[in-house]
């Protein structure tokens, strides 16, 4: 009968701290003075349309990126929903990078993937997209080269339909300024730029 009981506080303890996380959409994750426990969720699921496998195709060149949704990741202060993924870079036809078989790594954890983020940006912010409905969210996340994780860039990725066709517009660029180590490389191995990525 104890035993039973203990249990029963366990679980009614547990659901208490659940309700009292504080549930907030994504797009306000500025506004909390205090963040501690607060759970930015994707309310309208709007990350949902940027899962799947995407292909840039140009010539013998090519960019494929993998993205999935994961929920609830605990930063160590807050939760947050956001894109998740990785990336593979052919150039000429040559492979320069591939991060694609760290999907199913079960030793890669929460934040450990080479694109990560959801920051929610809108049309006028840089690069302005002028395609873009008014108030349409596009997202930001990290984009890690892990043999240059000094050089901090992001993709800044617009969701597209093009007449029934699925379809990602990708920015890639820096994420700000940076202090590379001596003797190592400067430049990027995927160029900076815009391209337009095809469901698969």
């Amino acid at each position: 009968m104890k035993t039973h009981l203990i249990k029963l506080l366990l679980i009614i303890s547990f659901y208490s701290c659940k309700a009292q996380t504080t549930i907030l959409a994504l797009e306000e994750k500025n506004i909390p003075d205090d963040l501690t426990g607060v759970y930015f969720k994707d309310l309208n699921n709007e990350l949902n349309k940027f899962e799947g496998t995407w292909l840039y195709q140009n010539g013998n060149t090519s960019l494929t990126v993998t993205l999935f949704k994961k929920e609830e990741v605990f930063n160590g202060e807050w939760y947050n929903d956001e894109l998740q993924g990785e990336y593979q870079y052919v150039e000429n036809g040559i492979e320069i990078l591939n991060y694609l078989t760290r999907l199913n790594d079960p030793n890669i954890f929460n934040a450990l993937h080479t694109i990560d983020g959801n920051k929610v940006v809108y049309p006028d912010y840089y690069p302005e997209c002028t395609d873009c409905q008014a108030g349409e969210k596009r997202f930001v996340m990290n984009f890690t080269d892990l043999d240059r994780r000094y050089l901090n860039n992001q993709i800044l990725v617009q969701h597209i339909n093009d007449n029934g066709i699925e379809k990602i517009k990708i920015h890639i660029g820096s994420s700000g300024s940076i202090v590379i180590p001596q003797g190592t490389p400067a430049e990027t191995r995927v160029p900076y730029g815009e391209y337009i990525l095809i469901k698969q």
